[in-house]
């Protein structure tokens, strides 16, 4: 990955740019934990990224591109530390 951030500083709706693909970072939270959607630029979400017991879970509701798919499973496989 080329871009470093943290998804927990992510307080509003963002553009960011991983390896030449631009998603929107959309946080929100919840009861149960902290989410963050990850949509296309014309607001289509591909993803999202949950916050479960202190691990960062990637769950898709549409078929997703594999290369969304594997940009949302490796902000997952970093942590909260974002993707370096």
């Amino acid at each position: 990955m080329s871009v470093t951030f943290d998804l927990s500083e992510v307080t509003e709706t963002t553009d960011v740019v991983i390896d030449g693909h631009t998603l929107w970072v959309r946080p929100g939270a919840t009861a149960n934990g902290r989410y963050w959607q990850l949509l296309t630029p014309s607001d289509v979400r591909v993803g999202m990224v949950i916050e479960r017991g202190g691990a960062l879970v990637a769950v898709f509701e549409s078929p997703a591109m594999d290369v969304v798919r594997q940009l949302v499973i490796d902000l997952c496989n970093c942590g909260l530390g974002g993707v370096a």
